[in-house]
């Protein structure tokens, strides 16, 4: 099969997305065509519609904010999370709102109108989307992470530490709590130290004496301090899925994260991560302590931690159910108009 994948860059885990679904396609045998567009196509995406499909393409699979009208092969729609969920409006700007209202909803519409399959990546997000869109209920592929990269080391390979280490990755915005990571680590102190994988740290952060910047890193630099940390501290505010907290738990380290979202179809609390309430600093702390205090505990729920994933979240049972879904869709017609 011929899959091709028309993306907008957005520098973020749906990037990632599909550079692993291309890639595992590609060593089932399939050809697996992704073109890159620029944030130019994210503010104005009916241009998208002006691009031509390559030669002998079998299924488009696209993200919620393209589309392909005037073409006469099967089109599968992913939706990562849904910007216009109620949940979701704290973390928008002014600007945001309008643009998400005035030209993202409309094209989404459009763009489910036009798929023979539309995917959520989670039971929350294809719940959002049938609540927003009521003509619209997506099909779930739950997401995965490369389970055979993102693994645990022996325990005679970790580095010692005069701390508690812990580690957030992701974008340093609001919606992903960054502003409640400083707060959270001066009420921890200095037995406790916090490392942030991710570019732009704001001077808040740079300036606390436990909180460590990392920048950018790469997949090798990611995966280490996976393994190195004792934790993941993700004070999020709203996930379609849970990257980070997934492959954290792929290199057998529990997760502290929020009991919000798609996040409790992850980690289930106090089974294979701790659950903490939205924005409740204190139960933050407490979690943070709780494993530090209780090693024993804090190993046995990173062990069942990879257990999760190998069991529900890995990669090759990603890319097999998509590949699956493309099999059934080649006999499929399009949609007419």
């Amino acid at each position: 099969m011929h899959i091709w994948f028309p993306t907008v860059r957005a520098n973020s885990g749906a990037d990632q997305y599909v550079k692993y679904l291309a890639d595992g396609l590609t060593k089932l045998g399939h050809t697996a065509e992704v073109t890159w567009f620029s944030h130019f196509y994210e503010v104005f995406p009916a241009m998208m519609d002006r691009k031509y499909v390559p030669n002998n393409v079998d299924v488009i699979h696209t993200n919620s904010w393209c589309s392909y009208p005037k073409c006469n092969i099967p089109i599968v729609t992913t939706v990562h999370h849904c910007v216009h969920d109620p949940i979701f409006n704290p973390y928008r700007s002014k600007l945001q709102k309008i643009y998400h209202e005035l030209i993202v909803k409309p094209h989404e519409a459009k763009a489910f109108n036009q798929a023979v399959k539309t995917i959520a990546v989670s039971h929350y997000t294809a719940k959002t989307v049938s609540e927003i869109f009521p003509d619209v209920q997506p099909e779930v592929i739950i997401n995965g992470v490369d389970a055979g990269f993102f693994s645990p080391l022996p325990d005679h390979h970790h580095t010692q530490s005069t701390t508690f280490r812990l580690l957030f990755v992701g974008t340093q915005s609001r919606r992903k709590g960054i502003d409640l990571l400083p707060i959270i680590m001066q009420k921890l102190g200095s037995r406790y130290s916090l490392y942030i994988a991710g570019d732009n740290a704001n001077k808040k952060i740079k300036a606390a004496s436990n909180i460590h910047t990392l920048g950018h890193l790469t997949k090798e630099q990611l995966r280490h301090w996976y393994r190195q940390c004792d934790a993941l501290l993700f004070p999020t505010r709203y996930e379609g899925f849970g990257f980070a907290v997934c492959e954290a738990m792929a290199c057998g380290k529990p997760a502290i994260t929020t009991n919000v979202t798609a996040l409790p179809e992850v980690v289930q609390d106090k089974k294979n991560g701790l659950l903490c309430p939205l924005d409740d600093i204190e139960a933050f702390v407490e979690a943070v302590r709780y494993l530090k205090d209780n090693p024993e505990h804090k190993v046995q729920l990173g062990i069942s931690a990879r257990k999760s994933v190998e069991a529900h979240f890995t990669l090759d049972r990603m890319i097999n159910e998509y590949a699956n879904l493309y099999k059934s869709l080649c006999s499929v017609p399009a949609r007419q108009y």
